[in-house]
């Protein structure tokens, strides 16, 4: 990516779903060089992506300087198309496309990325989408190939589709494997295949982590990435601290 003197440096969006309408805020960050401040734009535009439709579009002006700025674009969304589970409904997703713009009407920097508007809750144990109880039936997700490098996204294509194929509805990424490439989550939300995502930490039963500072640190940064990365995503419903944890001993 090349961008101009400014440049969305985070972008994280939240959901709320009603029987009729539904709300999308997206709250970006511009990080900007110079030490004057100057006017920019930002420009957001959500579309359908699965089905036909009608775009929305928010814009805010807002001033950068060096450092941050940061602005909040809002949508009020009528007659919601929803994302569902595949055997619940339709995985219906539209793609906002938010743009960093100067005085001048040039394009400094742009970012897109598919949504679905959905509403996920555990009530004990039951999964609920769009207040909907969800039978949930699945496996464990582990690294399809030896060398993770290796894995195309055709690849994901057809095990997710065996795994579709078989009836399940919902994949547990395990925490002894790692967090998958985009093309992964993608999939899952074009397919409506539910995730239960584990954090990097794996049979945490036989001994105890390290409780170093360095190391609490990096857990600390490396646990804020991956919710930073994935928690736009439709299809991820779960969050868990990884495989075979035990708080008593953790």
């Amino acid at each position: 990516t090349i961008s101009g003197g400014a440049r969305i440096r985070q972008l994280a969006t939240r959901t709320e779903v009603g029987p009729k309408q539904a709300r999308l805020l997206a709250e970006i960050e511009v990080e900007a060089d110079g030490l004057a401040a100057w006017p920019c734009h930002i420009r957001g535009i959500l579309q359908p992506e699965t089905f036909a439709g009608q775009p929305l579009s928010a814009e805010q002006q807002i001033q950068v300087q060096a450092g941050t700025a940061r602005a909040v674009l809002r949508w009020e969304v009528p007659e919601p198309r929803l994302w569902w589970p595949w055997d619940q409904g339709r995985p219906d997703l539209y793609r906002l496309v938010i743009q960093l713009v100067d005085g001048a009407g040039r394009v400094l920097d742009a970012e897109s990325r598919l949504l679905g508007l959905r509403r996920v809750e555990l009530d004990g144990w039951t999964l609920r989408v769009n207040d909907r109880p969800v039978y949930a039936r699945g496996g464990n997700w582990v690294p399809a190939h030896i060398l993770p490098g290796l894995v195309t996204q055709a690849d994901y294509e057809a095990l997710l589709s065996l795994a579709q194929g078989a009836n399940m509805n919902l994949l547990r990424v395990w925490g002894g494997g790692l967090r998958e490439k985009r093309a992964f989550y993608e999939l899952c939300d074009r397919k409506g295949m539910l995730v239960w995502q584990e954090f990097p930490f794996a049979c945490a039963f036989v001994t105890r982590f390290p409780r170093s500072p360095d190391y609490l640190a990096l857990v600390e940064r490396e646990s804020r990435a991956i919710v930073r990365d994935l928690r736009h995503y439709a299809c991820l419903a779960l969050w868990c601290g990884g495989n075979e944890f035990s708080p008593d001993r953790n």
